[in-house]
């Protein structure tokens, strides 16, 4: 027995036998390992290509939980199961600055989306570790990945807005005309048929065109076609105060060179007329633009109180352009927030060119006429209640105020938005 005390033979095998459950231990280990970070890399493509694909969609909800589903799905290795259900696509409003984002609601449109892929328990599809059945258990692994998207491009100018929040009809074209925008349009109103077309001929075309929730139907015209907006519509002028009147005359007829001031009653413009920078007041007058006249002028404002109208008959020449500083300035013609349910006729015909915003934020304004296509009738931009567009002629809308959304394009990369 002493003998075989100091007996070292077999030691090694004794050693390698206790070593070895430890040695496959730390391989299975390693092996699950590796086998995590390989699943959580394609979760998080699936995740990535599910934001992404949401984000083209997201002016209409729906349309955009069902893209991050399947699209996320079909970038996941197809053993891997179904990683994301509809409960897994979160819409959100996302704040740049502080790269903070909360879920949506019915009064804030979404401006991005977040798409969680998973392997657990829960979409019975959790991995299966070879370390746990190597001990005898029979554990299993999750993980998960998620990914944001954000719409990009949330700058985008406008330069037509229809303010009315409810109404079916805010924003229509119709007959043959042909409205060209350099910038966007915005429309409040949450009803689905917000923006409509009447007629084959008449066309719009703007960098973007939406409304303040998806659109029930397509409406023919538009280019592009219509889509629901990233962010609340509001009026952009709303900070502007409306001017005080003082030393009020009668208008009469206005011709030749006019100074700004104040007129009530009824007002005619009539012949040539230069209007002197200022801003022209009209207190409880009918204003009259008559079709002889020719109506020049710079840094002016056009002011019509709650009570006053404007018409304006045949085809008269206006060229005005707005203030370029002061508490009215981009503005060319302002009708007061007072004149709710008030309408606005302008005749689109060739020899009108307003540079700065016709600011209506409470009346219907009509645009009409027949302009010719080589030489359209040509305005800033406009703030209205609502807006139609008929005749035929062609209307030029070029100078953008405020911010609006543009684009369904996002980017993201590694879960991380950009």
């Amino acid at each position: 027995m002493r003998n075989f005390r100091h007996d070292e033979r077999g030691s090694i095998t004794i050693l390698a036998a206790l070593a070895l459950p430890v040695v496959l231990g730390a391989a299975a280990l390693a092996v699950d390992l590796a086998h995590l970070r390989y699943s959580k890399a394609r979760l998080q493509m699936g995740a990535d290509a599910g934001a992404l694909a949401a984000i083209r969609k997201l002016s209409n909800e729906a349309d955009a939980v069902q893209a991050a589903v399947t699209i996320a799905n079909l970038n996941v290795p197809s053993n891997a199961g179904n990683v994301t259900a509809p409960t897994d696509v979160q819409l959100i409003v996302y704040d740049p600055g502080t790269k903070t984002y909360k879920p949506s609601d019915a009064a804030t449109p979404p401006t991005g989306v977040r798409v969680t892929a998973s392997r657990d328990e829960a979409h019975g599809n959790a991995i299966k570790g070879i370390f746990a059945q190597l001990i005898g258990g029979s554990d299993t692994y999750s993980v998960s990945a998620s990914a944001i998207a954000v719409v990009r491009g949330t700058d985008d100018p406008a330069c037509v807005y229809a303010l009315n929040a409810t109404d079916p009809d805010a924003l229509t074209i119709a007959g043959s005309t042909t409205v060209s925008l350099g910038c966007g349009v915005r429309v409040k109103s949450a009803s689905a048929t917000a923006i409509s077309s009447n007629g084959n001929k008449a066309r719009m075309t703007a960098t973007s065109v939406c409304q303040a929730n998806a659109p029930g139907f397509n409406p023919s015209g538009f280019n592009p076609t219509v889509t629901r907006c990233f962010s609340a519509v509001t009026d952009p002028f709303a900070a502007v105060e409306e001017p005080t009147p003082s030393g009020c005359k009668p208008g009469g007829t206005l011709t030749g060179t006019v100074l700004a001031g104040c007129f009530s009653g009824p007002v005619n413009f009539s012949g040539t007329v230069t209007l002197s920078a200022g801003t022209y007041y009209f207190s409880g007058s009918e204003v009259n633009i008559n079709s002889n006249a020719k109506i020049t002028g710079s840094g002016v404002t056009l002011f019509l109180d709650g009570s006053s109208s404007l018409k304006i008959t045949g085809n008269p020449l206006i060229k005005f352009s707005a203030p370029t500083s002061g508490s009215l300035a981009g503005i060319s013609l302002f009708q007061s927030r007072k004149a709710v349910g008030a309408s606005l006729t302008i005749s689109g015909n060739s020899d009108f060119n307003i540079t700065g915003a016709i600011y209506a934020p409470a009346t219907v304004v009509t645009f009409t006429g027949s302009g010719t296509t080589t030489n359209p009738a040509r305005y800033g931009s406009l703030v209205a209640s609502k807006v139609h567009f008929t005749g035929n002629s062609e209307i030029d809308f070029a100078v953008a105020i405020g911010a609006g959304q543009s684009g369904q394009e996002g980017k993201t990369v590694g879960g991380l938005v950009y």
